[in-house]
C-alpha cells in the first residue's frame, strides 16, 4: 500500500489506495484514492475515491468527493464535491494574486486587471 499517515484517523478508512501522504488529524479519513499529498487537519476528509491531489490547509478540500488532480492551498478552500483539474489558492474572499511583483485583480464585474 505504501502510504505515510501521521495524525489521528489520517487515512483511517483507506483499504485500497496507495502512494498517499496524509499529515494531520483526520486527513483523508474516508479516502480510498491514490497519489494524494494531504497536509492539514481534516484535509479532504469526506473524499471517497479521489486521486492525484495536492491539498494544503486546515479543512481544505473537505467536501471533495471523487474529483481528482486538484491543487488546493488555503484554509477551508473547497471546490465543488466532484470537481477535477483545479488550481485553487486562498479562500474565496481573496480577489488579488501577486506573482513576481505583478498584481492580478479579479473584479466583481468579471474582468481581470494587471498592475
Amino acid at each position: 500500500d505504501f502510504n505515510t499517515c501521521v495524525g489521528e484517523d489520517a487515512m483511517f478508512s483507506n483499504t485500497s489506495g496507495s502512494n498517499n501522504i496524509a499529515i494531520g488529524d483526520h486527513a483523508g479519513q474516508n479516502n480510498n484514492g491514490s497519489n494524494n499529498i494531504l497536509l492539514g487537519a481534516r484535509v479532504m476528509r469526506s473524499a471517497t475515491n479521489s486521486n492525484g491531489n495536492i491539498i494544503i490547509g486546515k479543512e481544505a478540500g473537505s467536501i471533495l468527493g471523487t474529483g481528482g488532480n486538484n491543487i488546493i492551498i488555503g484554509n477551508g478552500r473547497n471546490p465543488s464535491a466532484d470537481s477535477s483539474n483545479n488550481l485553487l489558492i486562498g479562500d474565496s474572499s481573496h480577489s488579488t494574486v501577486v506573482i513576481a511583483g505583478k498584481t492580478i485583480s479579479f473584479n466583481l464585474d468579471g474582468t481581470v486587471t494587471w498592475s
